[in-house]
């Protein structure tokens, strides 16, 4: 597994990619694929239980996106889900509707441009 967003070393906008995951986008995805609600501490953090070829798995999903540790927990959500459905990261966040793909922009100069 990969270092903890939480790590000195770790990139700014690693940290950024996993504070864009909305909470309800994330329970959203794993009520969608078979997780069932497990405990919870309202307004605060909730989890959902899947069992796996591994056991049994639980992921905290945080409500508020204001908590210093936010992206630490979806991180961890994210990192989970990476590991048991045999993917990337990169595509999980994907499907929590975060883009990781640096977004090109080409300019193109017409001709004319070029000679003032």
């Amino acid at each position: 597994m990969s270092s903890s967003v939480s790590d000195p070393k770790a990139d700014v906008r690693e940290r950024e990619l996993f504070n864009k995951v909305y909470p309800l986008s994330l329970e959203a995805y794993l009520r969608a694929t078979g997780w069932q609600e497990g405990c919870e501490m309202p307004q605060v953090w909730r989890s959902l239980r899947k069992k796996t070829e591994s056991g049994d798995v639980e992921i905290v999903v945080p409500l508020d996106r204001t908590y210093d540790d936010y992206a630490d927990r979806v991180y961890d959500a994210v990192a989970t889900l990476a590991q048991i459905e045999k993917r990337s990261q990169s595509s999980v966040l994907e499907d929590l509707g975060v883009s990781v793909s640096p977004i090109n922009v080409i300019v193109r100069i017409a001709d004319q441009a070029r000679s003032v």
